[in-house]
This record gives structure tokens, C-alpha cells and sequence, in this order.
């Protein structure tokens, strides 16, 4: 559970929210005239399309397991978030998705356990640490990849009759035959849970002295990169609007990251416009956490210490948490996604 803040923010949402952009400027969808031409589904199907494919061109090769196994470590992992990501902004509208979202969680998992034990074992060869500590580590990724072929096969993902359909497949084909909600409704079910989880950046209390549990680093940067992902799969429904900025601080940042590449798309005619500064910089936020996090992981891991970020990178690690609140990015741009819902 998270600890919230006692403190409201009403005064200041209210004032946020005229500074938002908002959306598009252009017809309701309900009355698009290029609504009637699309199927509902439509839509949101061709949000989980792409990586969907990327999976079952891998789960579905004819290969060995272990063979499935280290293709999927080396590509298989944003594919699987994606999913993952897409299925927890539905979650709330049938429980089948939770059942898809923590299968996709169940793979990624597996890759970035063995991704992190593995990353881990080769930095102490580098700095060639003791055999004991070396020992430790090469066991801790050895056992995360036999862990993960076996859930490969024990869930289904690899099937071993070519008769019997992919776990991959088989979410696909109830994706497919789900009753999806139309257009605006959709539209509305997605900015609710947006909102709601920078609603919960907003008056969560992390702590930057903690590294993995609780609410501390890991957790900050877990919960502001949903937000980016989540959008991103969206496939244009959400966009960026170049030309404000509602926080002046971040006006000069660039729009380069991977989590600013919020292409139209012609199944969203009227897409929900962020500015693009307000983007970049939960992005910039996102990505100097995370820097700061495999620096402090590493540490942790390969000197045996406790769950606590080094004395040397509290600062940095408050600083940007500081600079996030003080700029009230989580406000602003909750704000900008509350507007889209009028349109």
C-alpha cells in the first residue's frame, strides 16, 4: 500500500487544469464523420497487433525451448511489457485482462530476471571480484534462465503439440472476441486510468533513501514509466502538442526518447494532445531514475548490502524526485489527460 499524503491539492489542480492544452481541436468522435468506417474494435485491436506478432513469430518458430528462450532475452522483453502495459489500462472492464496482464508480467519477468542476474555476473567479472561473490552471481543467472524455460513451457507459452495453440494465440483470439466499448467510451476508460495512477504519483510519499521495496526509487520510476508505456502503446490516441508548454522550466527539453514517439495514427481522428515538454520530461525523469538505479543495484548487489540506495546517490536520487514535485509535473499533466475527457 502506498503512504498518501495528508495535504490536498485542490487550489493547485484547479489552476493546473486551465493551464492544460487538452485535445485536438477536432470533432467529437461520436459525430466523426470517419466513425462510421470504423469498427470499434478496431481501434484498440490494433494496439496489441504489433506485439502480439513479435511474440508468437518467436513462440510459434518450431524451435526448442531453450532455443525460444534466449531469442525471447534478447527481444522478447518489450513486447511483453507492451502487453502487459495495455492489459492493465482494461483491467477494471473484465477480469480476463488481469489474467492476460499477469501472464505477460509472468514473461517479462522472466526475462529481466535473468537480464539482471546476468548483467550482475558480468560487471563483477569486469571488476574482478572474489570467486565467492562471482560463484554467487553466475548461480543466480544460471538458475533465472531454467527458471524461465520452464514457465515457457509450464504456462503454455511453447507448445509442444503444433496442434494446440500458443498461450500467445490464444489471448490473441479472446482479444479478438472481446465486446470492445465504442470509440468515446473507450477513449474515456483509457484517461481515467491514466489519470488515476498520476493521481497516485501526485500523493504518494516515496523516499529516496530505498532502493527495491517499498515506496523508494524503484517504485517511482515503476510507476511514472507506466504512464509512458501505457501511452505509447496507445498507438496514436494520445499525442504531443509542440507548441506550448505549460511548465516553462521544461520548455528546452528535446523530444528524442522513446517515450516521446507519439505518432498519429489515421484509427485515432482525433487524437488527445499533451504538450510535448510535459512528455519529455516525465521521460527525462524515467530515464535518470533508471540510470541511478542500475548504478545503485549493481552495488548493492555484487557488495551483498542492504535494500538501501548508496550514501553517495541519495542526493542525485532526491534531486530529481524534488524537481518533479517543486514543478509539479504529475499535476500538470494529469490535468492535460482530465481535459481530453470533455472532447
Amino acid at each position: 500500500m502506498k503512504t498518501h499524503r495528508l495535504l490536498a491539492v485542490v487550489a493547485a489542480s484547479a489552476a493546473l487544469l486551465l493551464a492544460g492544452a487538452g485535445c485536438s481541436q477536432t470533432a467529437d468522435d461520436t459525430q466523426s464523420s470517419g466513425e462510421d468506417n470504423l469498427n470499434a474494435a478496431d481501434a484498440p485491436l490494433a494496439r496489441f497487433a504489433p506485439y502480439l506478432k513479435t511474440l508468437r513469430s518467436t513462440l510459434e518458430s518450431g524451435q526448442s525451448s531453450d532455443q525460444i528462450a534466449q531469442t525471447l532475452l534478447s527481444s522478447g522483453r518489450p513486447a511483453s511489457f507492451s502487453l502487459q502495459a495495455l492489459c492493465r489500462l482494461y483491467e477494471k472492464e473484465n477480469d480476463t485482462f488481469k489474467t492476460l496482464r499477469d501472464d505477460f508480467k509472468g514473461l517479462e519477468d522472466g526475462i529481466g530476471q535473468f537480464d539482471k542476474w546476468n548483467g550482475f555476473y558480468q560487471a563483477a567479472v569486469a571488476q574482478n571480484k572474489d570467486a565467492a561473490t562471482l560463484q554467487r552471481l553466475k548461480a543466480q543467472a544460471d538458475a533465472a534462465l531454467v527458471t524461465f524455460s520452464q514457465l515457457l513451457s509450464s504456462k503454455g507459452w511453447v507448445s509442444a503439440d503444433p496442434a494446440t495453440p500458443s498461450l500467445a494465440a490464444k489471448h490473441e483470439a479472446w482479444l479478438k472476441a472481446f465486446a470492445w466499448k465504442p470509440r468515446a467510451e473507450d477513449r474515456n476508460v483509457i484517461l481515467k486510468h491514466l489519470s488515476k495512477e498520476l493521481d497516485d504519483l501526485t500523493t504518494t510519499q516515496y523516499d529516496m533513501k530505498v532502493l527495491e521495496e517499498g515506496n523508494g526509487v524503484h517504485e517511482l520510476r515503476r510507476d511514472l514509466r507506466w504512464v509512458l508505456i501505457e501511452q505509447l502503446g496507445l498507438n496514436g490516441m494520445i499525442t504531443l502538442n509542440p507548441a506550448t508548454c505549460a511548465i516553462p522550466a521544461y520548455a528546452a527539453l528535446p523530444t528524442s526518447d522513446r517515450y516521446t514517439q507519439l505518432r498519429s495514427s489515421a484509427l485515432e481522428p482525433s487524437p488527445c494532445q499533451i504538450d510535448a515538454c510535459v512528455v519529455a520530461a516525465a521521460a527525462k525523469a524515467v530515464g535518470n531514475l533508471g540510470d541511478l538505479k542500475d548504478q545503485a543495484e549493481e552495488e548493492v548487489n555484487l557488495n551483498g548490502d542492504a535494500d538501501v540506495v548508496p550514501l553517495r546517490l541519495q542526493p542525485a536520487a532526491q534531486a530529481i524526485y524534488t524537481e518533479v514535485t517543486t514543478n509539479k509535473l504529475f499535476e500538470v499533466y494529469k490535468a492535460q489527460l482530465e481535459a481530453c475527457k470533455a472532447h
